[in-house]
């Protein structure tokens, strides 16, 4: 009977310890992938906060870079402009000094032409004064005096307008048209470069982002897993100790003392008024116990009849 005693305790504690081996060795597990989902949830948040802030670096530098085509093109257009109006005004001083040059031609024949007529009348005036000739005469003399007053102030106008036409910078506003594109042609260059460098941030984000889900779904997952199997192993335990172990707990441990719960053991059999044992009926429990406290390196050298001893 102690034999099969201690080879049913010896039975019970091995599948215990295995079970608690097993069900430590989950709870374990189970805190590790708990931890893993714990970071690999913070490497996705921290990855998505890197995307959402590179989506806005990405669309504040497409606007950017959109503003910089736009002055581009302005520029390109502007400095087309300036050379056609370079071109036209360069046309335009030689053509008006080559006007100026012939109404002043005009106006000296013109003044020649008036001193002629004065001459003439001068002559008329001495010989026939008075007459019908001298009149017509005084009459030309007057329309060619207006005349000639007339192209040397078309003369005048002429010089005028040459000096003021050639005094056009269009070569100036050619040359700052150039620099001015360049310049911008320069901060589009740049704009493109820093757009391009955050897109591929941007990309680069939306990769780790779709990375640290997936290892997060993983995460998830074997945390499942384990939670499962490790409510399967407590569930174990417990049905095992409570019909191979009297549902034995100990609860409260402290320093000084510690409380032990267990299910009390039926009495096989029930004395009479006689004295005599009868089987059991109605129920009846054993009220008293004996707790034997063992140290745990010292419990694999425990026996029944060492207790009962």
């Amino acid at each position: 009977m102690s034999t099969y005693n201690d080879n049913l305790r010896s039975t019970v504690l091995t599948a215990l310890q295995s079970q608690s081996l097993d069900q430590k060795k989950l709870e374990s597990q189970k805190n590790a992938a708990m931890f893993t989902l714990y970071h690999a949830e913070g490497a996705t948040i921290t990855a998505d906060e890197k995307l959402d802030a590179a989506k806005g670096d990405v669309d504040f530098k497409a606007k950017v870079k959109r503003q910089a085509v736009n002055n581009t093109n302005i520029a390109n257009n502007l400095v087309a402009s300036a050379t056609q109006a370079d071109q036209y005004t360069k046309q335009s001083v030689t053509n008006m000094a080559t006007c100026a040059s012939n109404v002043q031609i005009a106006a000296k024949s013109i003044l020649r032409l008036a001193s002629d007529v004065g001459s003439i009348f001068s002559i008329i005036n001495a010989s026939d004064s008075g007459t019908e000739m001298y009149k017509s005469a005084e009459n030309v003399r007057n329309l060619i005096n207006n005349t000639a007053y007339s192209a040397q102030l078309a003369s005048d106008v002429a010089m005028e307008a040459s000096m003021l036409t050639s005094e056009v910078s269009s070569s100036a506003l050619l040359d700052n048209s150039k620099a001015a594109n360049s310049l911008i042609n320069n901060l589009l260059k740049l704009t493109s470069a820093n757009f391009d460098a955050a897109s591929q941030i941007a990309a680069a984000a939306n990769t780790e982002l779709a990375t640290a889900s997936a290892t997060t779904k993983l995460a998830e997952g074997n945390l499942e897993d384990l939670a499962i199997d490790y409510c399967a192993a407590k569930v174990a335990y417990s049905s095992m100790n409570s019909h191979l172990n009297l549902n034995l707990n100990v609860a409260k441990v402290t320093q000084t003392s510690f409380d032990v719960d267990f299910n009390l053991i039926e009495k096989a059999f029930k004395a009479d008024r006689d004295g005599l044992p009868q089987p059991k009926n109605p129920t009846v429990m054993v009220q008293d116990y004996f707790l034997i406290v063992v140290k745990d390196n010292k419990k694999a050298t425990l026996s029944v009849s060492n207790a009962e001893e």
